[in-house]
């Protein structure tokens, strides 16, 4: 047994050494260069891909990532994680990237910090690139407070269409630190200032859409330029026709005026106005102020003093239609519960029950029993939006009345009543085509997104709710049948523009005409008089901007000249005047391709394909959006950026992190 065991001591001896001695071999030949093996290693080495930039890769069997690429990998690692900048000089940080590559050496948070504020010039010029090759553009704006409300920005995002596809490509503008009060003055001093920087000219802008505070209202009713551009056309033509010179004077003054493109003047009798043909392609309105003899001192000093506010010019307002129907939402059922007592019991009683489940989900016990109960998680509402309160109450009607009664009695909660529950089954049918309506048009990349879908939205709540009132939907309504009612009756109040067709709803019923899907086919059942009006409207509308773009083609074509000789050979035509002769007119053009498009039944934006002037007048109508929920997502991201660990990061680099996260994760 003994010689047994000194004979296995002796193998593993003998094996040791064996190892020791090839490990030693293989070192000293791999220092010398002389290893020649051609097997391969069981795991091979995976090199990095630079996808940043200019987006090159590395060279095929390269092992190593340049110092460039890697300040621009770790750059967007930062940004897109939305990590703290001081992350680069974190030990674990460090330990890692040493550990993949040894070579590389980390940036500091300073530099790291200029390179991003550098990047971000460079996202805002490609910005005005895109923005100079576009006629039509809609911006939204809004006012946010964040770092646990210590400080308030002014949101602003940019919208324009793809022509060759139709889609639409957003951009976050600006994130602007905006302190003091959010007076209407200093509300349009900012937009402007931020439509300046990426020279943004007004007469571009379709419209700018924004909730319906009292502030923003006033601040585009004192400063925005009505602007008539009928036949804009492509600026990048014709440079000396784009800039046109307004006087600042009297826009302060009289803060609203009307621009027109087609004769470049300006209702006012005492400005003289010519167009530069040096001024960089119409990008900003230019004011000059002449002294006739007619204004005071104190006037001229006034002026002088407001150098900033002079040069406000904004363009035309558009209520976002959500915030409107969120509105509707909030004051409906409360006005139903004022007048009606039945509702009224139900309503508080239901809420009550209602929010002492939601208190318990901010609980780790509770949560963990409505867990075991229910097997989800339960979503809970938002104060500041309507359609989160529908949603929570829709996803906590999914379970059954038997679970329910389990949550409410393991909560120590007053349990539902069978007619409450019934209650809040039928309030959550009636408020379903509201919540609905929201959703479709606050989305950003759904169809719905075009100003097209607005008005039929309207007029589908307004069927939907008649419907309710006139007990044509089934089942008939027990207790919210005067809620219908209140909507019906706030939707007709707060949209009785849209209802009346007045004349400020005439961009949003062209862009609905000019959708192939619609055409006139949401008016049916509407006065015939009113159709017919909107007919002709999109009919004159066509035959206006298709005269404008002859005209200008007119002078940019070079005509053929034909040898005399070959004319004179056909000498049958000496007599015909040359207006006999028979030939189509521009109106005739414009009808007729008008109402070609109003015949075709091809639903699909591809038939606009066929029909240019219709799809160019599309894109200028339907680029504006019906709701200003895209600066909202903007504000959505800037709270994960904004935290309360971050709240010492300046304003600039704040802005600069914001929008190349967003637009960056967008394009």
């Amino acid at each position: 047994m003994i010689a047994k065991y000194k004979e296995h001591k002796e193998k593993c001896r003998e094996e040791h050494e064996r190892k020791k001695s090839c490990n030693s071999e293989f070192k000293l030949n791999a220092k010398r260069g002389h290893l020649t093996s051609k097997r391969p290693l069981k795991q091979t080495k995976l090199d990095v891909v630079a996808n940043v930039g200019d987006r090159k890769s590395l060279k095929a069997g390269t092992s190593q990532v340049s110092q460039t690429t890697a300040d621009k990998l770790i750059l967007r690692y930062i940004v897109d994680s939305m990590s703290p900048i001081s992350h680069v000089e974190h030990p674990s940080f460090l330990t890692l990237l040493h550990g993949l590559a040894p070579h590389i050496k980390v940036v500091s948070r300073w530099t790291l910090s200029r390179r991003i504020l550098d990047e971000s010039k460079n996202m805002k010029s490609n910005i005005r690139e895109v923005f100079k090759s576009r006629n039509s553009i809609c911006l939204t704006a809004d006012v946010w407070s964040g770092f646990k409300n210590r400080r308030s920005f002014m949101g602003v995002t940019g919208h324009v269409l793809n022509h060759d596809n139709l889609k639409r490509e957003s951009f976050a503008l600006a994130c602007r630190l905006f302190s003091g009060s959010h007076t209407f003055d200093r509300i349009a001093k900012i937009l402007s200032g931020i439509m300046k920087e990426y020279e943004i000219p007004v007469v571009k802008v379709t419209c700018c859409v924004t909730d319906n505070g009292s502030n923003f209202v006033k601040a585009f009713r004192e400063f925005q330029v009505e602007i008539n551009d009928d036949d804009q056309t492509d600026e990048e033509d014709d440079d000396s026709a784009d800039l046109v010179q307004v006087d600042l004077y009297r826009l302060f003054h009289s803060r609203s005026v009307t621009v027109n493109r087609s004769d470049l003047s300006i209702e006012d009798s005492s400005c003289d106005y010519a167009a530069d043909g040096d001024g960089a392609q119409g990008q900003s309105l230019q004011l000059e102020c002449h002294d006739d003899g007619e204004h005071s001192d104190s006037e001229a000093g006034s002026s002088q003093d407001d150098d900033d506010d002079d040069h406000i010019a904004l363009p035309p307002h558009q209520r976002c239609a959500s915030h409107t129907l969120n509105l509707i939402g909030c004051n409906a059922p409360i006005l139903t519960a004022n007048s009606n007592p039945k509702y009224r019991s139900l309503f508080h009683s239901c809420n009550g029950k209602l929010s002492g489940i939601w208190n318990k989900v901010n609980k780790q016990k509770s949560n963990e029993i409505l867990f075991s109960i229910l097997g989800c998680q339960l979503l809970t509402p938002v104060p500041t939006r309507w359609n989160s309160y529908y949603d929570a109450r829709h996803n906590l009607l999914l379970h059954s009345s038997d679970k329910l009664e389990e949550v409410c009695k393991s909560l120590e909660v007053p349990c539902f009543k069978e007619q409450e529950l019934a209650f809040l089954k039928e309030e959550n049918r009636v408020l379903a085509p509201l919540a609905e309506s929201l959703d479709r048009l606050q989305g950003d990349a759904n169809p719905e997104s075009y100003m097209a879908f607005l008005y039929p939205t309207l007029f589908q709540l307004r069927h939907q709710y008649a419907s309710f009132i006139t007990d044509q939907s089934e089942p008939a309504l027990r207790f919210c049948s005067s809620l219908a009612r209140n909507i019906v009756n706030d939707l007709s109040v707060r949209f009785k523009d849209f209802f009346a067709f007045d004349d400020t709803t005439n961009t949003a019923a062209l862009a609905t005409i000019l959708h192939p899907a619609f055409k006139l086919r949401w008016l049916a059942g509407e006065n015939a008089s009113v159709v017919d009006r909107l007919k002709k409207l999109f009919l004159a509308t066509l035959q206006e901007y298709i005269s404008s773009k002859l005209q200008k083609n007119a002078g940019s074509q070079d005509t053929e000249e034909m040898d005399s000789k070959t004319l004179d050979f056909f000498t049958f035509m000496d007599n015909v005047a040359a207006e006999e002769s028979p030939s189509l007119s521009l109106q005739s053009r414009g009808e007729i391709q008008g109402l070609q498009y109003l015949e075709d039944r091809d639903k699909t934006l591809h038939s606009l394909n066929r029909y240019p002037e219709v799809r160019d007048l599309f894109i200028k109508y339907n680029v504006a959006l019906p709701s200003s929920a895209a600066v909202e997502r903007l504000f959505s991201v800037a709270g994960m950026i904004a935290t309360v660990k971050r709240n010492r990061l300046r304003p600039s680099l704040f802005e600069s992190l914001l929008l190349q996260r967003v637009n960056v994760a967008s394009h």
